[in-house]
């Protein structure tokens, strides 16, 4: 009879009540990773606070009444700190362990039960895999590694360090009792630089954090930080971007259809992708965007991803920012940025595992790798098929180059290959003192190459000779190549295939002409895609995404091409080609 009301909602047992704020709110905790604000005895359902950590709670302390703040200690030896009258979570500190132990633990978490090499005492050593470069404006180029803890601006003139970008990474400092007033502080896991990527300007600088997460099985929590690299500030931190690790950032600059209220004819976006299978489009929002909010800020576009595949391995876009490419293990798939859909006859399948994509002009350009054998394929997006194929001994690490740009540059272990897009025809190679880790493409055709005993090369495709001695004088290199890595390095390029069906493809392309709804005379609206779908993909859905007006020129070229070539002169061809 003592008992005046009873609430049922939390799905685990209760860990923690506390009366916390300036109203006497009853805040309950679980395992839920939610804190429930009850403000009356009968009140049915509670109002909810900002979910916690996702390692759930184990106990709650209380602050002062005026201030209002709930620290919740999570299984996970987290803290997380809630203003319980703002309705916000203020931060969430990790403080209970070293980085040794958290890496020693992410090591365990993924390796299989009774290696020997996850014996107690085992340390987990930063892998090299992880480094990557990205190249800015001019000579310009951000490097981040995993045993990074900031991010550094690297000018490749000089070969020194430009910038070093510290408040990336916030180091904090947490008590066990805070309330009380002690001082005993415990040193924080610190945030890992996973990747890094810039706009082409310069303006802008992305990067992408992670650590383990404290709850076994579940990915890696995630930070995304956005540097104003001219205001010298950090401008946007979006937290838990993506469930899992964010593997590649991609600038993208995209050209608006319109002219914006500032007078800018183009926006800059990223896109990131993820271990957790989606890529997701960041964009700046501005006060006319998005009314009540002061000054601007980096909110999310889009989350895109493709059901049945996992982490996307590489991401490209066209030089207007029209189209965003992915690749997700042996498919590719191409997005519309105009409204954020796939594209339904986008979808390429290759036989092997994608690792680097380059979009120039009609033609996409894949790089796909095995244990021992990579290809470089070169795949006609108006009709979905290869038209040229290169075959390497040996596993290519990278595909590098300027968006929209013609050249191309493979990073194969020893050397570096420099391509010609629209044809595959090898320009130079560039051989290397040591394996290559990363690589990047200045904007001035030069190539920075990131060496696996850390020293930092400047290749010049066009003079390889010249350039190899100048390597040389300016990096003294110890590392002697072995009898087998010679032999396996004089093994450049085997085979060449061109698709036999190239021809056909053509005269199929002049009978989907029929098809076509000519709308006026500039072909401003004419459905490329719907002539793709009757072409190559009958059975696609019906909704169709139209593809940019800019790849109709060159279909149209070649078509005339070969009427010219097999002598159409009349019928229902010469009509369709005059319209």
């Amino acid at each position: 009879e003592a008992v005046k009301s009873e609430q049922h909602w939390h799905c685990t047992s209760v860990k923690g009540l506390v009366f916390a704020g300036a109203s006497d709110v009853l805040i309950s905790v679980a395992g839920e990773a939610v804190l429930c604000q009850w403000t009356s005895p009968s009140q049915r359902h509670p109002g909810v606070l900002p979910r916690i950590a996702r390692s759930g709670a184990a106990q709650m302390a209380v602050g002062p009444a005026k201030q209002g703040l709930v620290a919740v200690i999570g299984k996970g030896n987290s803290v997380s700190i809630v203003d319980v009258n703002n309705n916000q979570l203020k931060c969430t500190l990790y403080g209970m362990a070293t980085t040794e132990a958290a890496a020693v633990d992410e090591g365990n978490r993924k390796t299989k039960k009774g290696d020997p090499s996850t014996a107690e005492g085992a340390s987990i050593a930063p892998s090299s895999s992880g480094c990557y470069l990205t190249s800015l404006e001019d000579n310009t180029v951000l490097v981040s590694s995993p045993a990074f803890t900031d991010i550094q601006v690297f000018d490749a003139v000089e070969l020194r360090l430009a910038d070093e970008i510290v408040p990336l990474v916030a180091r904090n400092f947490v008590t066990t009792a805070w309330q009380t007033g002690s001082k005993s502080a415990i040193p924080a896991v610190p945030w890992v630089v996973s990747t890094s990527s810039g706009s082409s300007d310069g303006s802008w600088l992305v990067g992408a954090l992670h650590r383990p997460s404290a709850v076994d099985g579940e990915g890696d929590e995630t930070l995304l930080k956005f540097w104003d690299r001219k205001a010298n500030r950090l401008h946007t931190v979006c937290v838990s971007p993506h469930n899992d690790r964010i593997t590649a950032l991609l600038p993208v600059k995209r050209k608006l259809p319109h002219t914006a209220a500032d007078g800018s004819e183009s926006e800059q976006l990223f896109a990131s992708a993820s271990r957790d299978g989606t890529v997701s489009v960041w964009g700046l929002t501005t006060v006319d965007e998005k009314a009540g909010n002061s000054g601007s800020r980096w909110e999310l576009r889009a989350c895109l991803g493709w059901r049945g595949h996992t982490t996307p391995q590489a991401m490209t876009c066209d030089e207007e920012g029209s189209v965003l490419v992915a690749a997700f293990g042996n498919y590719v798939t191409i997005w519309s940025l105009d409204n954020y859909t796939e594209l339904t006859a986008g979808r390429i399948h290759l036989p092997m595992e994608v690792k680097g994509v380059h979009l120039h002009s009609t033609r996409l350009f894949c790089l796909t790798t095995s244990k021992h054998a990579s290809l470089l394929t070169s795949v006609d997006l108006l009709t979905l098929k290869t038209t040229k194929t290169i075959t390497f001994h040996g596993k290519a690490t990278a595909l590098s180059a300027q968006i929209g740009q013609e050249k191309m540059f493979v990073t194969c272990p020893r050397k570096v290959l420099c391509f010609s897009a629209p044809s595959l025809k090898l320009i130079s190679s560039v051989p290397l003192p040591a394996p290559a880790v990363s690589a990047c493409v200045l904007s001035t055709g030069l190539v920075i190459v990131w060496e696996q005993s850390g020293k930092v090369l400047k290749l010049d495709p066009d003079s390889p000779v010249e350039g190899l001695t100048k390597i040389n004088a300016a990096m003294h290199v110890d590392y002697v190549p072995s009898m087998e890595e010679a032999a396996e390095d004089s093994r450049m390029i085997v085979d060449e295939q061109r698709d036999d069906e190239e021809e056909e493809g053509i005269e199929d392309l002049i009978e989907a002409m029929d098809q076509w709804n000519l709308a006026d005379d500039k072909l401003k609206n004419v459905n490329v895609m719907s002539a793709l779908n009757s072409l190559v993909e009958p059975t696609a859905p019906s909704h169709v995404c139209p593809m940019p007006s800019k790849l109709l020129p060159d279909l149209l070229d070649r078509i005339f091409e070969v009427s010219r070539a097999a002598g159409v002169g009349s019928g229902g061809h010469r009509r369709n080609f005059a319209s």
